[in-house]
């Protein structure tokens, strides 16, 4: 699948355009008809964060009869907002997961929710199942006092340091699905110093690994604010940028590797990531990076 022309933006407004036409036009005119006295009013608010939409369809009405229909009818709901997502899919390309679509029904409340991948190679699901040459790999962040922080492993090459995300080969032959994959090398990677925080932001593209192949991969920015012992301290609380790399070193010198994938764990801010010269990321994270937004949290 192409990469949209569709901006974060753009497609929060043409969300709201379609949800106020399906529930103010629509769904009036098939159930009361030319009967515009009794037409119901829905408001349609939205919320958005990286890859993660929400949408919420708060009705005017004390007692709404459309919001009981659909509370009666799940599955029908359900396949009108799918069959509504994927015309928006293929009229934009602005892959949203048809699999991760979810609904809660209230008596005057209805909130959607869903995910979507940014990048050239985006499947149309999410935790898909891997095929020939595919990574995944998860980049965890973190909010402290305003401003932002990744955690970031930390290679020793011939050449020098180069940092990189907690990714590597997905497992072809066990059908091993993306997401999966991407926590399974996080934990392996960072010895299960990191788990996994909330998924936020979804990124695919590809790249030519050792000059020679095509590798597509899937990376995952997880939200791990609420992992941390926070006190509101900030002398105290200093203590979080050092702590993942003394765990790791201690675990590593316990451990009888000998040939680790990870020399270290680093915590950098995100907009130092952000221009890191090319030279110092792994392979597979120079071109990803033209995929990141200035900031992770709007």
């Amino acid at each position: 699948m192409s990469d949209s022309l569709v901006s974060q933006d753009s497609l929060s407004n043409i969300l709201i355009e379609i949800f106020n036409n399906y529930f103010n036009k629509t769904l009036n005119n098939s159930i009361y008809k030319n009967d515009k006295k009794s037409y119901e009013y829905f408001e349609i608010l939205h919320y958005k964060r990286g890859s993660f939409y929400e949408i919420k369809i708060k009705s005017y009405n004390k007692v709404s009869n459309i919001l009981q229909r659909i509370y009666n009818n799940p599955d029908v709901f359900q396949n009108v907002i799918i069959n509504l997502i994927s015309e928006l899919n293929s009229k934009y390309n602005v892959n949203i997961l048809i699999n991760t679509i979810d609904k809660n029904i209230f008596q005057d409340l209805i909130i959607l929710s869903f995910y979507r991948c940014y990048g050239m190679t985006c499947s149309n699901f999410f935790n898909f199942v891997v095929g020939k040459s595919h990574r995944a790999g998860i980049i965890p962040y973190f909010n402290l006092y305003g401003t932002e922080y990744i955690i970031l492993g930390v290679k020793d090459y011939v050449e020098g340091i180069v940092y990189t995300d907690f990714g590597g080969g997905c497992k072809e032959r066990r059908k091993e699905q993306s997401y999966h994959c991407a926590i399974r090398e996080l934990n392996e990677e960072s010895l299960g110093v990191i788990k996994n925080g909330t998924l936020t932001h979804i990124y695919s593209n590809e790249y030519i690994a050792n000059d020679e192949y095509e590798v597509k991969q899937v990376i995952y920015f997880t939200d791990y604010t609420k992992n941390l012992n926070i006190t509101g301290n900030i002398n105290i609380d200093r203590h979080i940028f050092n702590i993942f790399s003394m765990q790791y070193r201690d675990l590593l010198a316990q451990s009888r590797i000998s040939n680790p994938e990870l020399k270290d764990i680093i915590v950098m801010e995100y907009k130092e990531f952000k221009t890191l010269p090319i030279n110092s990321l792994a392979e597979n994270l120079k071109d990803f990076m033209k995929l990141l937004p200035d900031k992770l949290i709007e």
